[in-house]
């Protein structure tokens, strides 16, 4: 049974226990529902809230590029992985090659330096 069809029921309850002259009951049953309903509310509120921040997150967080999507800029050391050599820091070219021997797969940008930190 979904959160909508207990909360109708529920309301269908209310009411009719109103009708029978059961107030304490109906009140329980009305009550139910609306807790129902504002747990639904708080728990899409904070859903939402976690996934804006695991956006939010993920934006912060540098990705591996395929080689086959595109390139580093040239003349720039970023993280590489290859099968052979696994996660190495690495230089492209002028040229576009890179200096390690093995066959890279994957980049990925350096990441910001600690903050406060001299160059």
């Amino acid at each position: 049974m979904s959160n909508e069809d207990l909360i109708r029921q529920l309301r269908t309850a209310s009411i009719q226990a109103d009708d029978m002259r059961l107030r304490d009951f109906g009140y329980l049953m009305k009550t139910a529902s609306d807790a129902i309903e504002r747990l639904e509310q708080y728990n899409a509120f904070w859903e939402d809230e976690a996934n804006q921040a695991k956006a939010y997150l993920n934006e912060l967080v540098p990705k591996w590029i395929p080689v086959t999507e595109r390139l580093p800029q040239k003349r720039h050391i970023v993280l590489v992985y290859s099968k052979i050599k696994g996660v190495c820091a690495d230089f492209i070219s002028n040229d576009g090659h890179w200096y390690t021997t093995a066959a890279v797969t994957h980049w990925m940008p350096l990441p910001a330096p600690p903050k406060g930190e001299d160059k």
